[in-house]
């Protein structure tokens, strides 16, 4: 199953991302809000979990849907 996600990243959303991935999906996630995104927690996602995390605390609007886009068009690492 892929998981593609439009989450706030926060350590809370990061555990479920975690969860989704241990239980077999293939997951992805981006920011709904830029400005709740804890940088930390989208850094360690994509480098001690191997999940693709597309956010940035503060970023402007073009940013965001950058990272839309390629949260949603990612390729399954199958």
């Amino acid at each position: 199953m892929r998981v593609s996600a439009c989450l706030h990243v926060t350590s809370e959303t990061a555990n479920l991302a975690i969860t989704l991935r241990d239980g077999g999906a293939d997951v992805v996630l981006c920011a709904s809000n830029p400005l709740s995104t804890q940088d930390e927690v989208a850094a360690s996602l994509l480098k001690d979990y191997n999940i693709p995390t597309y956010a940035i605390k503060g970023r402007g609007q073009r940013h965001l849907l950058r990272a839309h886009h390629r949260g949603f068009s990612t390729t399954p690492r199958t």
